[in-house]
């Protein structure tokens, strides 16, 4: 572009737009015919254009005036404002035409806008380049341009003339060949007075001409050292300095200064460039001629123009209302936290690829990084952390309590709870006719409904004589109201349920009933009548539970007979001795209180009775059956494996899984019988109101024989139905150490089979270490299945995490005293927050486990650079039948 009064009129708009009236008032007083004939439409459409132009070059500005404070260190220094004025001649009237110097001069201008700050250029190129239009650049265009603060760098590229006198001169593109009449030349001098004359605060002028050397006063002996502390004061005096491509001497048409100008200014890197720097740099390249550096009136000692180095990087800081990784054009870069911005530095310029990955999903945006400042972006997005819980197929009317609190009631088409906080949610559902509440844990996923249907079925009570009611436990079910009427009772969740019978005339009984999942159950209780009773003792009276014989003694004694069914329960009289049943003692006529004692007597537990009072005759007998009342407790069948038939002598209790059964306090005789395998016998004295648990897999007698099952070790559904070989009432916890420490003790052990793999699981309280290992452990954790093989010999499944490398990596040896490795890396594994899976092939544990039953242990250890720490975290033994 050229200059022209059209530049001058509209660079002009650049210092506020309320000037552009004031401006048109100017170009009418220039006189310029062209400008006349514009129309308003086109002069308001340049304004607009133009608005638009200066909005893109506000952060231009923004960023150098950020850079020129820190560089002077100065919150209040003002670098004003940056001005180029590019003349190239080529062509001339009258003299010869020069093969590069506008293309030189276009070149610097280029370089120049694409790298460094600069706010307005003005060019002048061939026949603009008049010496009229030089002159008026000068006098009129510049003064009423440049301010006080600002900076201002004059390039010129053309034919220079050294006269007779020793003046040089800029020959314009219209200047005279003619050297008496120098008609167009414009002498260094009056260029030099221009320049000093310049309200202005920074003045570098660049000559590459011929002749060139007295503009200026030469600069002589070494530069100053060019650091931060030159510029804070250099940039703050009033500078006025000349670089010349040689002195009173001829420079070449297709000049060297020019070439490395431009390289110089191409490949600089430095933030601020003064001319000493250039003058250094290009001089080393130039061999025909003499590059000289100097200042003309008006510089002061220590100043300098400085030309400011466009930043080629930016700065992005991200704000996001979420925790997210920060990906910029596919790189990971950072990480967010809800409501603080971060900040990524020294991004390339231009056009960025940024990603914010979510815990879930993910969002993209194109961003432009602006160079030299820190370009904002917000994000908004909140991930959906909640879920929803729906309950299906469950009986109207039933209760829904999450996390101990009442959430609704099931109506007819289910419930559905929705704003539930994803995770492990303790669901519990209770129904009038359940005696417990069904217990569920579901994982609520993020924006999912989770669904839980209900798992059981009915139970169809045939053959019920007239008036025969059924109980579960207290609670009355139903009652036949007429003769081998056939009753549904329900639904209930599966599982077994003792259902007890009563009815006049009716022995009660009392029957084992599994619920399976979606099925009806039938039940025919085996009822019989009741028979026929004896007639009643006589009553005493005072007491109508005690009978008298009629037996005369001497007056003043009486006897007291005391009987029991068992006999051999233990009963006190007034304030004496127990004694046992049956029993006769002679006393005082009169009254006399009974006490019976709780006893064990034929395998059975019978419970104290309150105190009666019996009256006995003078001269009499008197004889009272004392009535036995058994205690009862509860046989917990969860860990046995499902499929067995338990029997209680020769009584049929049921078929695993049981759940739960009521039995009569005392000795119980439990036997275990399931095709292909040999009965298991299991004996155990119960307390009454006691709950004993069935200890399957805790001794030989009871070896688990491995449940076969496929097992995707990602997936914890896969185990459901599969018992726990070790389930404490509470948590196994390390007695000392590391690894005690709050929410690792060891709650569940699973382990099972199939034709390919041995599977086992362990589940933790709170913290599984393997997935956030204790603090303290510096080195590594691990885990070790261990099989007993013999005495002092265990077969060891190692799994070792090393915390220092976040790397896993597992053994399989023999220990007989020392080790003897066998295999490296054979488990696959698979962890969560409280639950640790692992795997391996069978047949390379096949291979070195007889067959036959061997005690089993689990440990947990880690590494104290010294040693193993064991720290106690383990459990007691349990025994696996490996049957092949």
């Amino acid at each position: 572009m050229c200059y022209s009064p059209y530049i001058t009129y509209f660079a002009g708009l650049s210092c506020h737009c309320r000037d552009l009236l004031k401006r048109s008032r100017r170009f009418d007083e220039l006189g310029d015919p062209m400008l006349k004939k514009l129309p308003y439409a086109r002069i308001v459409s340049a304004f607009v254009l133009f608005i638009c132009t200066v909005m893109s070059l506000a952060a231009q500005e923004r960023g150098l005036s950020v850079m020129a404070r820190t560089i002077v260190g100065s919150d209040d220094f003002d670098v004003g404002r940056q001005y180029a004025v590019i003349i190239g001649i080529d062509k001339y009237d009258e003299w010869p035409s020069l093969k590069g110097a506008a293309s030189e001069a276009k070149a610097v201008k280029r370089v120049l806008a694409e790298r460094y700050f600069i706010d307005e250029f003005i060019e002048l190129y061939d026949k603009d380049a008049t010496a009229s239009g030089i002159r008026r650049l000068f006098v009129d265009v510049l003064p009423r341009k440049v301010g006080l603060k600002d900076s201002l760098l004059i390039f010129y590229a053309g034919h220079g003339y050294l006269d007779e006198s020793r003046t040089g001169f800029w020959i314009a593109s219209d200047g005279a060949k003619d050297i008496y009449s120098q008609r167009s030349w414009i002498p260094n001098a009056q260029l030099r007075n221009y320049v000093a004359g310049l309200k202005v605060q920074r003045v570098l002028l660049i000559a590459d001409a011929c002749f060139s050397g007295d503009f200026l006063n030469v600069t002589r002996g070494a530069g100053p050292t060019v650091d931060s502390e030159y510029f804070k004061k250099a940039l703050r005096l009033t500078a006025r300095q000349v670089l010349t491509s040689g002195a009173s001497e001829t420079v070449p048409d297709e000049s060297e200064f020019g070439r490395q100008l431009v390289s110089l200014l191409e490949r600089n890197t430095d933030r601020v460039l003064d001319p000493h720097t250039m003058f250094d740099r290009i001089r080393r390249g130039v061999t025909k001629s003499e590059p000289l550096i100097g200042t003309i009136p008006g510089n002061e000692t220590g100043a300098a123009f400085a030309l400011f180095l466009k930043p080629t990087t930016g700065d992005l800081k991200v704000i996001a209302a979420t925790d997210a990784d920060i990906y910029i054009d596919g790189k990971k870069s950072g990480r967010t936290a809800p409501g603080k911005s971060i900040t990524i530095p020294d991004l390339p310029a231009g056009e960025r690829s940024l990603e914010l990955r979510y815990a879930s999903s993910s969002e993209s945006r194109k961003v432009v990084v602006e160079p030299g400042i820190s370009t904002e972006v917000s994000f908004s997005f909140k991930p959906v952390t909640t879920g929803a819980l729906s309950l299906a197929g469950f009986p109207e009317g039933a209760s829904l309590l999450l996390n101990g609190a009442k959430a609704g009631d099931l109506g007819q088409t289910g419930l559905t709870v929705e704003g539930l906080a994803s995770g492990k949610l303790k669901v519990q559902v209770s129904y009038g006719l359940w005696p417990d509440a069904v217990e569920y844990e579901p994982i609520i996923e993020p924006g999912k409904t989770t669904t839980l249907k209900f798992a059981g079925g009915t139970i169809v009570v045939g053959g019920l004589p007239k008036g025969v009611s059924v109980y579960l436990k207290e609670a009355f079910l139903a009652s036949a109201s007429k003769a081998d009427e056939s009753l549904a009772v329900g639904p209930f969740p599966s599982g077994s349920y003792a259902l007890r019978f009563e009815g006049t005339g009716w022995e009660p009984v009392t029957v084992s009933v599994f619920v399976p999942v979606g099925k009806d159950v039938v039940c025919v209780p085996p009822l019989r009548p009741v028979k026929a009773a004896a007639a009643p003792p006589a009553i005493a009276p005072s007491s109508g539970s005690m009978a008298a014989s009629g037996t005369k003694l001497p007056s003043g004694r009486g006897m007291l007979s005391l009987t029991s069914d068992p006999p051999g329960l233990s009963v006190r009289v007034d304030e004496g001795d127990y004694i046992l049943t049956p029993e006769t003692i002679e006393l005082a006529p009169g009254s006399h209180s009974i006490t019976v004692q709780s006893s064990f007597v034929a395998d059975r537990y019978y419970l104290d009775q309150p105190t009666e009072w019996v009256t006995v005759p003078d001269g009499g007998e008197i004889a009272i059956p004392v009535k036995a009342r058994q205690g009862s407790s509860e046989v917990n069948f969860d860990l046995v494996p499902p499929g067995y038939t338990v029997f209680s002598g020769d009584d049929k209790l049921g078929v695993t899984p049981i759940g739960r059964l009521t039995v009569p306090a005392g000795t119980a005789r439990l036997r275990f019988e399931r095709a292909s395998e040999t009965p298991r016998n299991y004996t155990s004295v119960i307390f009454p109101d006691a709950v004993d648990r069935v200890p399957w897999g805790s001794r030989p007698g009871l070896a688990m024989i491995l449940e076969r099952r496929t097992i995707d070790i990602k997936k914890p559904e896969s185990w459901n139905g599969i018992p726990p070989i070790l389930a404490p009432s509470s948590p196994m916890r390390a007695s000392a150490g590391i690894l005690d420490q709050d929410g690792m003790g060891i709650t569940k052990i699973f382990i099972c089979r199939d034709d390919k793999y041995l599977y086992w699981r362990i589940d933790f309280e709170k913290v599984n270490p393997f997935k956030k290992p204790p603090k303290g452990v510096k080195k590594s954790i691990m885990t070790q299945l261990s099989i007993e093989l013999g005495m002092r010999t265990n077969l060891n499944l190692v799994l070792h995490y090393k915390v220092d490398k976040s790397a896993f990596f597992s053994n399989m040896g023999i220990k007989t005293g020392v080790w003897q490795n066998l295999y490296d890396d054979m488990l696959t594994h698979y962890r969560d927050d409280v639950m640790l899976v692992q795997r391996i092939a069978w047949d390379k544990l096949d291979k070195n486990v007889p067959e036959g039953i061997h005690a089993v242990v689990v440990n947990l250890a880690h590494d104290t650079g010294s040693g193993w720490e064991y720290g106690s975290l383990g459990t007691p033994s349990f025994y696996i039948d490996f049957a092949k």
